[in-house]
């Protein structure tokens, strides 16, 4: 089995990451927020939506697709299996084509018949980064990937069976995940060693660093940044960083990130993050050692943000919300899928 996970070199430190279901912290109840639960062979790391469908990373069993119209009754529709350790799953807009970060390897399928998945295109991503983030552009043309200790890469999927490389930007540090501004203009990458790091990608086929922000501790290599989530109108920026915590940056500027707020906590070396449909909370999948666990905080006053809960969630590396917020997707690398009412998140 080949054991390829978005942390990378960190894989020794991940082994330690197993933790079990525990009891609730400042929420009414465990069982009150947990609507269902599937579980996988593979461990999960993340999950798309789109529609009634939830597309899963499943490690080494690849990509699992659930019907979650009935949250109490979850049916499997389909499964592509890989060959590589599947840590990263992405969707076209209209939901026909899912973008696979397996190993070193783009994976293209076509998945608008779940229970026939056909292949369209495979491609290798180096011979030294493991594809950790994948976003797509709004027209769904061009693919921006976050490929470790190679850097970062721009590709014109317009025709999956020719992929072509547009653009390439080697950040000198380890790119574990991308996003995509809100106009498309610019990138934001999750860097373990440089922090966030600002990208204007106008010209995709030179991609250009134009700002960085690192907490003291990531410039030194002794923190990093995981994961990226921007504000509805793409001004403000949340950075979780697995030692330093949660950073609210203003970035209507994308040339100057400001500090807005933080909150010091220690997330452990695999973390998600996600905001709220109303801008007020961020939900962060905390997979500290020993303390894994569902985190909300309130950032309605980003200099005064503050933890209102804690679910604790064995081994909680990512989240995701449904379309109307009411739902919350966490996956974890021993327990598998939570779905969670998201209303039984805060006291």
């Amino acid at each position: 089995m080949n054991i390829t996970i978005k942390q990378g070199f960190f894989f020794a430190l991940l082994s330690f990451s197993l933790v079990f279901l525990g009891t609730a912290s400042h929420a009414a109840s465990d069982n009150a927020a947990i609507l269902n639960q599937y579980a996988t062979q593979g461990s999960m790391n993340a999950v798309a939506l789109y529609g009634s469908k939830a597309y899963i990373a499943a490690g080494s069993e690849g990509l699992v697709i659930l019907d979650v119209n009935n949250r109490s009754n979850l049916l499997k529709l389909g499964e592509f299996p890989t060959s590589n350790y599947l840590y990263e799953v992405a969707l076209s807009q209209d939901g026909t084509k899912a973008y696979l970060a397996e190993g070193k390897q783009l994976v293209i399928l076509d998945v608008s018949d779940p229970a026939n998945i056909v292949e369209l295109s495979r491609i290798n991503a180096g011979t030294t980064g493991y594809i950790e983030g994948v976003a797509l552009s709004a027209n769904g043309n061009q693919l921006y990937l976050a490929n470790g200790w190679a850097g970062f890469y721009i590709l014109d999927i317009s025709n999956p069976s020719t992929i072509q490389q547009l653009g390439f930007f080697n950040t000198g540090g380890y790119v574990g995940d991308v996003t995509l501004s809100t106009d498309g203009t610019k990138v934001y990458l999750s860097d373990v060693w440089k922090g966030f790091v600002v990208m204007n990608v106008v010209d995709s086929s030179q991609p250009t660093a134009i700002a960085q922000f690192a907490p003291q501790s990531a410039s030194t290599g002794h923190g990093f940044s995981r994961d990226i989530v921007l504000s509805p109108e793409g001004s403000i920026a949340y950075v979780l960083d697995s030692t330093d915590g949660l950073f609210i940056l203003d970035i209507l500027d994308p040339t100057q990130p400001n500090l807005l707020g933080k909150l010091p906590m220690n997330v452990g070396v695999s973390a998600g993050i996600t905001l709220s449909k109303d801008g007020s909370k961020v939900y962060i999948a905390n997979g500290q050692y020993g303390n894994a666990s569902l985190v909300t905080v309130d950032v309605s006053d980003p200099a005064q943000a503050k933890q209102l809960a804690q679910l604790n969630l064995s081994q909680a590396v990512n989240v995701t919300l449904s379309a109307d917020g009411s739902s919350s997707y966490v996956v974890g690398r021993a327990k598998g899928l939570f779905i969670l009412e998201t209303s039984q998140l805060t006291p």
